[in-house]
């Protein structure tokens, strides 16, 4: 009952500005909780179908992007491969979008004869260069760094084929398999966390608009002190927030976004209604 009152209901406005603080704040979380949860069960077809489907596909690609004749060795501190070089290991199609803004285009470039430099590293725009003694490899995409590490360092012999990547996969196989299950349902409430938390940003905007709120009171006869406003407020807010979940829900169904200014006039005008029929009525 209290969220329609909070929308248009003069005697409550009455008695809502006079009870503590504490009993409005407590209606507003729990309404912005309540609307995190809707907003986001409106995207719970990606959480719960396509992310998993999509990170099931991404994994099963990654196995399968390994070819099945090629053989890369690291013996005493030397690289070599099975296959004419430079040799190119693209990344798969499902992981291309991760990728697109650094414009790599390869896992793994093998090159045992090419000295390293890092004009020829940007030209391969592959996350690890495999050379005769060396490995360079990304260190930091955003800032373009990359690290060299000498293959001496490497305690043992290394064969690296396709046998091997896929005894690799299924060792991670059930590990895989719970990412996937339980991913969906954490980031789930994760995204309820950031929904809440971006509604609940509200009240920081509620101290100036709290002041709109007084003025609104001062023209209608009906004063407030500032305290009284926000609280008012607090309930003034009840129909722009739902309007905004449902721009939210249904956004992709609508040939239209929701103006930056609609949140404030709905919340001045639910407030100069209530306010206006509440003084009409103490009259």
């Amino acid at each position: 009952k209290t969220i329609p009152d909070a929308i248009y209901s003069p005697s409550f406005y009455r008695e809502a500005v006079k009870k503590p603080f504490s009993s409005a704040l407590k209606y507003f979380v729990l309404l912005v909780l309540l609307l995190s949860v809707i907003q986001a069960a409106g995207k719970g077809k990606f959480f719960f179908g396509s992310l998993p489907q999509t990170i099931g596909n991404f994994v099963q690609s990654v196995q399968d992007v390994y070819p099945p004749d090629l053989v890369i060795e690291i013996k005493d501190g030397k690289a070599k491969v099975n296959q004419p070089e430079p040799y190119f290991l693209p990344i798969p199609n499902s992981a291309r979008k991760i990728f697109k803004q650094s414009g790599v285009n390869n896992i793994i470039v093998v090159d045992t004869a090419t000295p390293f430099s890092i004009a020829q590293f940007e030209k391969y725009k592959t996350v690890i260069w495999l050379m005769k003694d060396k490995i360079a490899t990304i260190e930091n995409e955003g800032k373009g760094e990359v690290k060299l590490s000498d293959l001496s360092q490497v305690q043992q012999d290394i064969t690296l084929n396709r046998t091997m990547v896929d005894n690799l996969f299924s060792k991670l196989s059930p590990y895989i398999d719970t990412i996937i299950k339980i991913g969906g349902p954490i980031l789930f409430v994760l995204f309820i966390g950031v929904l809440f938390m971006g509604n609940a940003f509200n009240l920081l905007y509620l101290l100036l608009f709290a002041v709109v709120i007084y003025i609104i009171g001062k023209i209608v006869k009906f004063p407030l002190t500032y305290g009284e406003a926000y609280v008012a407020g607090m309930y003034a807010m009840t129909l722009a927030l739902i309007v905004v979940a449902a721009f939210s829900v249904l956004g992709g169904f609508l040939p239209v976004s929701m103006p930056k200014y609609l949140f404030s006039a709905l919340a001045a005008i639910v407030a100069a209604v209530n306010l206006t029929a509440a003084k009409k009525a103490k009259a």
